[in-house]
């Protein structure tokens, strides 16, 4: 009778637990997800505009604000690289609040003062939300349910971009002016913003059983972080070099979505955007959360980079599908699209994270993600610096050729 009574009162414990995890998980994942969802507004409506204003320089208005803000978002990203992976836990909250606070306030600014100086505060926008990734994701690192929580922050950042252009759109389709739309859209975004901040900040940290199964995640050190690079610089550098390709190619293809889309023959509507990209990640996240289903942490990570060479497969069948002229619009964007963020998706949620897992390395996902975001931000800061020599026009046509060269390339080499 006793044994049996500890045998109940052990099942019941265990059941408790469980649920108590799984209540954990769902309500970090909201959280994650609605904090780098909001994100977005303070991001990217600006470039649902076409901005037909004067040219900065050799540069369209447009080319110079992306630039401009992309420079921002890739310093952070250097930053990043110390600041996210040797930030104390319990300050990632309030830092993530002060930093959504300071983008907000650069959209003010931006939209009163005269161009070409407002594009300074662009400059200030990305740099303040190039930190917010890194905050977010380490409230979900090293658990047992890691991709799952981790797909739904990445979410985020594949419908959030549609969602927050669609909403600019709308903005501008109410008479607001090109140059208060971002301020204005981003508005619309504080309040839940400050809720979900607000619920990451309750979030408790991993338990016994999570630091087993995936190894504790501390601040790092320089030191923590020269060591990291001599054991296992010959595939980081290869990690590293396919993320640059897919973050140059992805990033044009989300800051130039209007003229690719144009160039393609689809009418643009404010619903266009977020339709499109959510078939996208409702895709790409079922795979990347059924990832959890493997406990093995190295035949997770094989099965991750098995799955990312297939989605560079995907990015080439949708190149040669144009080329040929098989296929519409859509179905092209949505094969590119699903092609690029297979892998750009992978190692955010589950590359590095089962790497870490696999190796016991001291290190957390933070590190890696921002080196690799420094990475791609460079490259696409010189991708962008540089087109103005390379590409004989502006117009939509001459864009979409440019960025379908830019898929053969990434599909080819990566």
């Amino acid at each position: 009778m006793v044994d049996s009574a500890h045998s109940i009162e052990n099942t019941k414990g265990g059941e408790s637990m469980n649920s108590s995890r799984v209540r954990t998980s769902l309500w970090a994942t909201v959280a994650a997800f609605g904090t780098y969802f909001c994100m977005h507004g303070f991001r990217k409506p600006f470039t649902a505009a076409t901005w037909d204003a004067d040219p900065v320089g050799p540069w369209e208005f447009k080319t110079a604000l992306v630039t401009s803000h992309i420079l921002g978002y890739m310093l952070a990203k250097v930053v990043g690289v110390r600041f996210v992976s040797e930030l104390p836990r319990g300050y990632r909250a309030g830092a993530t609040g002060m930093l959504l606070v300071a983008a907000h306030a650069s959209l003010l600014l931006f939209a009163l003062v005269p161009a070409p100086w407002a594009t300074g505060f662009m400059f200030l926008n990305g740099l303040a939300l190039g930190l917010i990734f890194g905050l977010v994701i380490g409230f979900l690192e090293g658990r047992r349910w890691t991709e799952a929580m981790a797909a739904g922050l990445c979410a985020s950042f594949i419908v959030a971009g549609g969602f927050s252009k669609s909403v600019g759109t709308w903005v501008l389709q109410q008479g607001i002016p090109e140059v208060w739309m971002p301020f204005v859209a981003g508005t619309l975004f504080v309040m839940p913003t400050a809720l979900f901040v607000w619920m990451l900040s309750v979030v408790p940290q991993p338990d016994a059983q999570d630091e087993a199964l995936r190894s504790p995640r501390p601040e790092m050190t320089a030191l923590d972080r020269a060591a990291l690079w001599r054991a296992y610089w010959p595939g980081l550098i290869c990690l590293f070099g396919v993320f640059l390709l897919v973050t140059v190619v992805r990033s044009m293809r989300d800051d130039f979505a209007p003229e690719i889309w144009q160039g393609l023959g689809v009418e643009i509507t404010p619903a266009l955007y977020t339709w499109t990209d959510s078939l996208i990640a409702v895709t790409v996240l079922i795979l990347m959360a059924s990832g959890t289903l493997i406990r093995d942490n190295y035949r997770a990570l094989a099965a991750n980079l098995i799955l990312s060479a297939c989605g560079l497969s995907v990015v080439l069948l949708g190149f040669a599908l144009w080329q040929w002229q098989r296929a519409g619009g859509i179905a092209i964007m949505l094969l590119i699209g699903w092609g690029l963020y297979l892998p750009y998706v992978a190692m955010h949620t589950s590359i590095f994270e089962r790497l870490i897992a696999a190796t016991r390395c001291r290190a957390n996902v933070g590190f890696f993600i921002y080196f690799a975001d420094s990475i791609g931000y460079i490259g696409y800061i010189a991708f962008m610096l540089i087109r103005p020599a390379i590409q004989s026009t502006s117009d939509s046509a001459d864009i979409l050729r440019y960025f379908m060269t830019g898929t053969s390339v990434v599909a080819v080499l990566g």
